[in-house]
């Protein structure tokens, strides 16, 4: 059985060091597990060359059995305007989509005839696999987290995966991905899941009940290929510093191997207060960590997300004594979010020396509540650029600007 695994065209809100990390870890490493198990051919689109023309000229001479796409906010239209041309030439190919969005609104796509089936919860790549193997033998007890659209069913997630797949960087689309990307950096997973449940997060839907990690030698390992070839390394993780135990086990490993890397992941502000673990990260060559702060004030709590001042300035100290990057990763336009607040928050955090990068705020959740709605409604909840709030003191045009450019607050916001 041959397989296409592929990310169709998107459009393109966000800059590419953005998109880049979780293309590694969403495409490839996915990717690269069914591999295991299938003849799989993956193609991003994002490479020039791979066009409409030149996919449709590769379908026609592979002839495919199953097509597999990832399909989110940011390309849900070209998704599915591939798969309606793929049905056309192709009845016979089966179709499966997987990826957040799915995740999230799985009654919408139970309604497109155009699919065969979905990932609905679980693991992805383990129910993609689940699906492919059901496509061969059609046995119905080994189907996991997978909606089946002849059977008109969902499939409950059987178990979890142990996901411990290291993609092969020998592939040419690591190097083409270096090539885009602004810096020569490797970003592979090393946990999934997520505890805290953020009103407009996506990571609750996806990746199953509980924190799983890969064990620390395994990673360890794997950055030790791959040190001659990646001036970075990127630790994929939800909430990096949920496992205490786990994250001062990789610090005092790299610092005992001598491992000489830059390495950088996500965490939240509350997690970063212990000054002996954030002396053992320098210590073994952590450059960065970016954290889910969001907001402050009335805003915050409507987002159920609240931090104090105190706990931001307190960290951002330690950041600062022990030289890491501390970058704040900011949603604008949030309900109850007043023009004060944004001032007060870019202010705080200049003053505080810590790295600003905004985000559209993106009513994600507001999408299981309607019932009835098009593929372009979902597209324009584009988390990067969304547009359909109707704010009344900044302009659309100032709005972007913060986004872009979000040290000339000053200016804009003319306080």
């Amino acid at each position: 059985m041959k397989i296409l695994h592929l990310y169709p065209k998107q459009t393109w809100t966000r800059p590419i060091h953005v998109s880049i990390p979780k293309r590694y870890v969403y495409f490839w490493e996915i990717g690269s597990y069914i591999s295991k198990y299938f003849d799989t051919t993956s193609i991003d689109s994002l490479h020039p060359k791979y066009s409409i023309f030149d996919l449709t000229k590769l379908i026609l001479k592979e002839k495919y059995d199953v097509i597999v796409m990832l399909v989110r906010v940011e390309n849900v239209i070209q998704a599915h305007k591939f798969s309606e041309f793929i049905k056309l030439i192709y009845p016979q190919i089966k179709i499966l989509y997987y990826w957040d969005i799915v995740n999230f609104i799985p009654k919408f796509f139970e309604k497109n005839e155009l699919i065969d089936g979905f990932v609905y919860d679980g693991d992805w790549e383990h129910s993609i696999v689940s699906y492919l193997n059901y496509t061969q033998d059609k046995n119905e007890d080994i189907l996991s987290g997978i909606y089946v659209k002849e059977k008109n069913k969902y499939y409950k997630v059987k178990k979890e995966l142990d996901a411990r797949d290291y993609p092969d960087t020998k592939e040419k689309m690591f190097q083409y991905y270096n090539e885009m990307n602004w810096k020569k950096q490797l970003t592979f997973s090393i946990s999934r899941w997520c505890p805290y449940n953020c009103k407009f997060c996506l990571s609750t839907c996806t990746f199953w009940s509980k924190d799983r990690r890969k064990p620390v030698n395994e990673v360890i390992e794997y950055i030790k290929q791959n040190t001659d070839k990646f001036d970075s390394f990127k630790l994929f993780s939800p909430t990096f510093n949920l496992d205490k135990i786990w994250v001062k086990e990789f610090c005092n490993n790299i610092i005992e191997n001598n491992i000489k890397i830059s390495w950088c992941s996500t965490s939240r502000i509350d997690l970063l207060l212990d000054e002996d673990t954030i002396k053992l990260m320098a210590e073994s060559w952590c450059y960065k960590i970016s954290v889910w702060i969001e907001t402050l004030n009335e805003s915050s709590k409507y987002l159920k997300k609240e931090f104090t001042i105190s706990q931001i300035t307190k960290v951002a100290e330690l950041f600062n004594k022990y030289n890491i990057i501390l970058k704040w990763l900011i949603m604008l336009w949030i309900p109850k979010q007043t023009k004060d607040d944004i001032f007060e928050l870019f202010d705080l955090l200049e003053r505080n020396n810590i790295k600003i990068r905004p985000t559209a705020y993106s009513p994600m959740y507001l999408l299981k509540t309607i019932w009835e709605i098009s593929l372009n409604e979902i597209q324009k909840f584009d988390k990067f650029t969304y547009y359909d709030n109707n704010i009344q003191w900044l302009s659309k045009e100032d709005f972007f600007t913060l986004i872009i450019d979000p040290y000339c607050y000053k200016e804009v916001l003319k306080r």
